[in-house]
């Protein structure tokens, strides 16, 4: 199975080292909308303060395979 990284950006940047193990990039695609959701309830008031939000997801290489990235 492919390892996945999903890497923050917003202002400080926060690498996932740790990754996951999934079976493809659908599955990727589909587990990065569920990260960056829990994320940005979690964090709603780090949205209003203007800095761009983003997650990168990486191959296990580090080569950016897709980015979600919300407009405001």
């Amino acid at each position: 199975m492919p390892h996945y990284h999903f890497n923050v950006h917003d202002g400080v940047g926060t690498l996932d080292r740790e990754g996951m193990l999934l079976a493809d990039i659908g599955a990727a695609r589909r587990q990065a909308m569920l990260l960056a959701g829990a994320l940005l309830e979690a964090d709603s008031d780090r949205q209003r303060d203007g800095k761009p939000w983003l997650m990168e997801v990486t191959n296990q290489a580090g080569e950016a395979l897709f980015r979600l990235d919300p407009v405001s």
